[in-house]
């Protein structure tokens, strides 16, 4: 078969997963391109490639489902000894040497899948049928999502080749908060970030042309100017004029800074907008996105190929 060069600019001939992952290592992992995930795009791609046989195969029997694929560190090279395991039953596999997998469990509506290393954090995902692909596990302490979890606060798979989410994924499954996901985000079809934010218990929104003063509102947050931040992949935005939502920067007057809460979703693409996390008030603040403020806006953007 034939797989994309890692270059862009040749082709590598490859006949089995053992030989992809040889290629990996020989050319040099550390010079992949790895934004927006494209080296463990490549992976998957191949991966699917070479896996077409078995799909057939496992097509065939259509009470099972066929997880398979690689698992990788950060740097993109192959973890030995990762146990990948159907929660909720005894099927269980391990990926080799060259950091591959492979196992078959029951159709069900949603499969939940734990990926577990020592040495490395617990992946937790959600698929429903077969899935092919790469999954990260991140170096740290060996913690293995509570088995009681349900399907809805589990990682998807088709997140499993990146760990931008997975503090999202995190805080959701601690249920603290309220979580917009990108089906929801579809399923609404906005034109603009803060329309998301809209027909929420304790929240009120005034969704005007870009400009023109959106204004958002928090019934927790009763104190004039609110103080509501706003985080871009987990980075704090400043609004225009000062360095945030507090009384130094911003006039008194009741309701006075809810427009610049409004401007500073309105940098932000609503079709780059991949997740949302939103904080209504200080008993729901997680310590990462406390600094002394009422409320917040954490908006987590798309990667490439997603």
């Amino acid at each position: 078969m034939k797989c994309p060069g890692w270059s862009g600019r040749s082709t590598t001939h490859i006949d089995s997963p053992t030989a992809l992952v040889a290629v990996l290592i020989d050319t040099n992992v550390r010079q992949w391109p790895t934004r927006g995930g494209r080296a463990a795009a490549v992976v998957a791609w191949c991966l699917v490639a070479m896996a077409q046989p078995t799909a057939v195969l496992a097509q065939s029997d259509s009470s099972r489902v066929l997880i398979s694929g690689v698992i990788l560190d950060p740097q993109r090279k192959p973890i030995e000894g990762a146990e990948v395991r159907v929660v909720g039953s005894r099927l269980l596999a391990t990926s080799g040497a060259t950091g591959l997998f492979r196992l078959l469990a029951p159709r069900d509506k949603e499969v939940l899948v734990h990926v577990r290393r020592v040495g490395y954090k617990a992946q937790l995902l959600k698929t429903v049928g077969d899935w092919r692909g790469a999954i990260v596990l991140e170096p740290g302490a060996f913690e293995l999502p509570e088995i009681q979890v349900v399907a809805r606060y589990a990682k998807p798979a088709r997140y499993a080749a990146t760990t931008k989410y997975d503090d999202y994924f995190r805080r959701r499954r601690q249920g603290i908060g309220q979580f917009i996901d990108r089906e929801e985000i579809d399923r609404k079809a906005p034109l603009a970030v803060a329309e998301l934010l809209t027909g929420r218990a304790g929240i009120k929104v005034s969704v005007r042309p870009a400009g023109q003063g959106t204004t958002v509102f928090f019934a927790r947050c009763n104190e004039y100017p609110p103080r509501i931040n706003v985080y871009l992949d987990g980075r704090k935005l400043i609004p225009i004029g000062g360095m945030g939502g507090g009384p130094s920067v911003l006039s008194s007057r009741r309701g006075a800074s809810s427009p610049m809460i409004g401007e500073m979703l309105e940098r932000v693409d609503v079709h780059d907008v991949e997740l949302m996390e939103i904080f209504r008030g200080p008993g729901e603040l997680p310590p990462e996105y406390n600094d002394g403020n009422c409320g917040a806006i954490v908006i987590w953007t798309r990667q490439g190929g997603q």
